[in-house]
């Protein structure tokens, strides 16, 4: 077996054991337990993804990136009730905040729930579509997240 070979068992290997620890997250439904079985789907995908390209280095560079930063944040979330919670507020907020860049350029639509019918501009002129735009919430990145964990010579070698 080459060493390559190996390495691609190993990495099959690895996903069982993800698929089996992800088994054991389907069923929890606390914000915790959700929010580390949505990185353990992403692990799953981007572990599956990575076999498939074993011999394109740089979309597999960009895989294991991503994967460690999953892996820094997952393991800051473990940690606490807080962590989640911080996590959540922040993309709950990234994601108003591109809702209301996608709004203000054309290039979103928000439709009326049962008639489906375009209210974008309306909901543009209520005084919170400005609170949107401006919404900020402090968080925590990665790099942060990695010295807190003790990890900021692996975060140091992947940057």
């Amino acid at each position: 077996m080459t060493k390559k070979e190996k390495c691609l068992e190993r990495i099959r290997e690895g996903l069982k054991q993800l698929v089996t620890i992800k088994a054991g997250y389907a069923t929890r439904q606390d914000k915790q337990d959700v929010i580390l079985l949505h990185f353990l789907d992403r692990a799953e995908q981007i572990v599956r993804a990575a076999a498939l390209i074993d011999n394109l280095a740089t979309p597999l560079q960009i895989l294991c990136r991503v994967f460690c930063e999953d892996f820094f944040l997952a393991c800051w979330i473990s940690q606490s009730m807080e962590a989640a919670e911080e996590y959540e507020a922040g993309v709950a907020a990234e994601v108003a905040k591109m809702m209301g860049i996608s709004l203000t350029n054309g290039w979103g639509v928000i439709q009326n729930r049962h008639t489906k019918a375009p209210v974008s501009e309306e909901f543009m002129q209520t005084e919170f579509f400005p609170k949107l735009k401006a919404l900020k919430t402090p968080r925590t990145n990665v790099e942060q997240i990695a010295h807190k964990l003790g990890l900021q010579k692996v975060y140091d070698n992947l940057y």
